[in-house]
């Protein structure tokens, strides 16, 4: 979550040169030959005037009218709200008002104007102090306008120079927006953006930048789909010239806070316990990862983008991405160990932004250079060196004197492996015991870390597991500690199905059993249910699992026919499976490899077929008859 200039209700910018009329009919054309949404609530209008002084302070006002049309639109547009720092930003609601359907205009009054704490400060005391103005509508029912116009004026520069991110409303239909830009023309404004019609000139020394947009449907949301600034309109301005400038700028503003103090560099060398080179940066990470609690304040550059003294981190026990990664740095700066803030964006956005602005990154992580390194240590459960999807492939910068453009690995599937080994017996009365053993590679272990740590305990976490199969019964998990990051993390579990093969008549039909699996193949249903046509890139998440089951068969019991082996192979990755009876013992192999993060529309046709080769596979039924029937 980024916070924006205009954070009330998605806020959004639109660009248009002159000339530009066939490009704006184009795009509204466009999202016209979408299939029909509904639509709950229309912006009728949202115009936005930015005007830039020379030294970059600024004052923005905006005007937006909305009507209301169904009861969520209400629950959408019932209020307006806009977030700020106090000590170098001021807002003030100019006016506003509810239009009822027949025409009656009732004012907002000081009495439905809140000024408030933001959320986030309210969850992080002495890490944000922004607060929120909130504009509670009046007199509201299906078929209402309402009318806002905000004043928000920005009395100090901020860090990273002027920022304008602007995109129209996902969940609501457009009819017309416009953003308009004035800055004297010595001001080094870059802009850019999609889906925007731009235009631009310069008079007697001012600069006007004008963008548009009208006739836009509300987006209609797919399932794994990235994030909506991948795929709809935007409009961005930005004085910093390029990326580097951004890494920079953070580095001036956090390296007097990562120096290493006498204190903190006796407790690295304790950390360390004698261990050298990466094995020491090994050490400190753990520690930070595990002793300093995560507070969740986005990047904000707004905001001062300067981390809390090294020292008062550790003493406080608890900081932002910002504060361990400079405690991080000040440990191994102590052992004499390099390391580098990251500027980063941490979502499901994965297209790079049109311009280079400080909006791109919303996260800090580590680099360790001597070791060819990213480290996320906000995340307690990740091991060292290991990023989760959402940061892989990503464009970044070091945050160096000079910063250094830079983009990180991209996701492959030797990344995330999954090995799940089990043994399991088919009883006289048709109960099922068995165990399983299951490996993992480091990236997926911090998704398993979490979900041990948040179990209220391992048996209840097995018996949820179980109740979504279809042989249901009781377990346990046995584990390592989640927390500490300095041992290998295993797993393993067992299960009891009463039931879990129904043995009645001369055949029985049974499926392979699922018991105690932290990724089950009916999880990948999610990848596929839904349109199949989509117009969005879907998130599939690059993937090697593998999944093996010896099953000893019930006495009395034969298996006549065995499902035949599988064997996909296309542009999206491959799943194989194979069936072998020795003697009792029915031995089941599957394994799926999905190549790629994220696949283009184009490409899911290819995507859904590889999906659905291991959800057909999984519910095959394999005929178990009587042996004296089979005489």
């Amino acid at each position: 979550m980024r916070m924006r200039p205009w954070p009330y209700t998605w806020p959004c910018r639109w660009p248009r040169p002159r000339g530009a009329l066939a490009c704006l009919a184009l795009l509204a054309a466009a999202w016209r030959a979408q299939a029909a949404v509904t639509i709950h609530a229309r912006v009728d209008r949202y115009d936005i005037d930015y005007v830039v002084n020379g030294d970059l302070t600024y004052t923005a006002t905006s005007v937006r009218d909305d009507t209301l049309l169904t009861a969520r639109g209400l629950d959408l547009r019932d209020r307006a709200a806009f977030t700020f720092h106090p000590a170098t930003q001021s807002v003030q609601v100019l006016e506003a008002w509810t239009e009822e359907p027949d025409g009656e205009r009732v004012p907002v009054t000081a009495s439905n104007i809140f000024t408030r704490p933001s959320a986030a400060a309210d969850d992080s005391p002495g890490f944000t102090t922004t607060e929120t103005t909130t504009v509670l509508f009046p007199r509201l029912r299906e078929g209402a306008h309402t009318h806002i116009s905000w004043r928000f004026v920005q009395r100090r520069p901020a860090v990273t120079g002027f920022n304008v991110w602007e995109e129209p409303p996902s969940a609501e239909a457009v009819t017309a927006m416009r953003v308009r830009i004035t800055a004297p023309e010595g001001v080094a404004l870059h802009w850019g953006g999609r889906g925007f019609a731009v235009e631009s000139d310069v008079t007697h020394g001012v600069r006007h930048v004008t963008a548009r947009i009208a006739g836009m449907p509300p987006g209609e949301p797919e399932r794994n789909m990235v994030a909506w600034s991948d795929v709809r309109p935007l409009f961005l301005a930005a004085t910093v010239p390029d990326l580097a400038a951004v890494g920079a700028i953070y580095y001036r503003q956090s390296e007097r806070q990562a120096a290493p103090t006498p204190a903190l560099s006796a407790l690295a060398t304790r950390i360390a316990a004698g261990r050298t080179g990466r094995e020491a940066a090994r050490a400190v990470y753990d520690y930070v990862a595990r002793r300093i609690r995560y507070v969740a304040i986005y990047l904000d550059p707004e905001s001062s983008w300067i981390p809390h003294p090294a020292e008062e981190v550790l003493r406080q026990g608890y900081g932002d991405c910002k504060d361990h990664v400079v405690l991080m740095q000040a440990l191994l700066a102590a052992l004499g160990i390099r390391a580098e803030p990251v500027l980063i964006d941490w979502s499901d956005a994965y297209r790079p932004l049109p311009i280079a602005t400080p909006w791109a990154f919303n996260h800090v992580i580590v680099w360790l250079p001597d070791y060819h390194l990213y480290a996320n240590p906000t995340d307690p459960y990740a091991p060292f060196g290991a990023l989760d999807r959402r940061l892989a492939g990503k464009q970044a910068v070091l945050a160096t004197p000079d910063g250094e453009a830079v983009t990180t690995p991209p996701s492959t599937p030797a990344d995330e492996t999954y090995r799940w080994d089990a043994q399991a017996t088919v009883l006289p009365d048709g109960t099922i015991d068995g165990q399983a053993r299951m490996t993992v590679s480091p990236r997926l272990e911090s998704d398993l870390r979490d979900t041990i740590a948040d179990a209220a305990s391992l048996p209840a976490l097995a018996d949820r597991m179980l109740a979504a199969t279809p042989e249901g019964g009781t377990g346990d998990i046995t584990a390592t500690d989640p927390r500490d990051l300095d041992i290998p993390f295993t797993l393993s579990a067992t299960w009891h199905s009463p039931h879990g093969l129904p043995l009645n008549g001369r055949v029985a039909y049974l499926t392979v059993p699922v018991g105690v699996d932290f990724k089950r193949i009916a999880t990948l249903r999610d990848l596929v249910d839904g349109d199949p046509h989509h117009r969005y890139p879907v998130i599939a998440g690059a993937r090697d699992y593998a999944w093996r089951i010896a099953l000893r068969l019930p006495p009395g019991r034969m298996a006549t026919d065995l499902p035949p082996p599988v064997d996909v192979d296309n542009a999206a990755g491959s799943y194989r499976a194979s069936y072998a009876l020795d003697g009792d013992t029915l031995t089941v192999t599957r394994r799926l490899v999905i190549d790629h993060d994220v696949y283009s529309p184009s490409q899911y046709e290819d995507l859904r077929a590889l999906v659905y080769a291991p959800l057909d596979d999984a519910r095959s039924v394999i005929p178990l008859l009587e042996r004296d029937a089979a005489r």
